[in-house]
């Protein structure tokens, strides 16, 4: 029998894990929400602007982060008051590292009362064990080419069992930097072992050389992933 985020085969996303429902709608607001992690293992997250949409996109497509979560709650202390935040979003790494992120357009961050309060509430995150970090992130930490890459790299996750073990075996024999075109004609696979090959960037086990639109000519060498699971 189907289940709720099952429609015959196919698995959908599950629901939001978010402690904070986002306005359905009000002026100047825009809601929206992108699926999140890997290996069949997907959920719902929650974004309320164009600037959470593309962070959300850049951290998901991260190797190093392992678990996205959004608008998580975390009480601070205000003098004699407790007061509630919600954390656009909390990243959980690799290294069992955990980092609070709140998003805010430049012009905003840059308030000294925002960034008053920012320090009070990183203060209680972080003395409280809530977690490691607390960073705003803005659009000043975004670029075009770091965008559209998080969006390739996460437009090719579905699994190609047959292309995927070929580009792994090409990438256990690769000495220096070589061209994703060149790695593509050693899998044999045409369209198939290119996305294979950048499924293998998007999990660490390659990484580009260059900071640039990933593309056939795109430079790669082994990642810090390589050799992991």
């Amino acid at each position: 029998m189907d289940t709720p985020n099952t429609v015959g085969d196919l698995k959908l996303p599950a629901f939001s894990i978010a402690e904070r429902q986002p306005p359905v709608s009000s002026r100047g607001h825009a809601n929206g929400q992108l699926a999140v992690g890997r290996h069949g293992e997907r959920r719902g997250l929650h974004v309320e602007s164009d600037l959470e949409f593309k962070w959300a996109s850049v951290l998901d497509a991260d190797p190093v982060v392992v678990c996205l979560r959004e608008q998580v709650r975390v009480e601070w202390g205000d003098g004699s008051k407790t007061r509630t935040h919600f954390f656009d979003f909390v990243a959980t790494f690799i290294s069992g590292k955990s980092i609070a992120m709140i998003v805010k357009p430049l012009r905003r961050a840059t308030k000294p009362k925002f960034q008053s309060e920012v320090q009070l509430i990183a203060r209680c995150a972080v003395q409280s064990g809530f977690v490691d970090e607390v960073r705003v992130l803005t659009e000043d930490g975004l670029d075009d080419t770091r965008v559209r890459n998080a969006r390739f790299l996460r437009s090719v996750r579905e699994v190609d069992v047959v292309a995927d073990t070929n580009a792994r075996a090409v990438a256990a024999q690769l000495l220096g930097c070589v061209s994703l075109a060149d790695l593509t004609a050693k899998i044999g696979l045409g369209c198939r072992g290119f996305r294979a090959l950048v499924r293998l960037i998007g999990e660490g086990v390659l990484s580009c050389n260059t900071h640039e639109l990933i593309c056939p000519s795109t430079l790669v060498q082994r990642g810090k992933g390589y050799g992991k699971a």
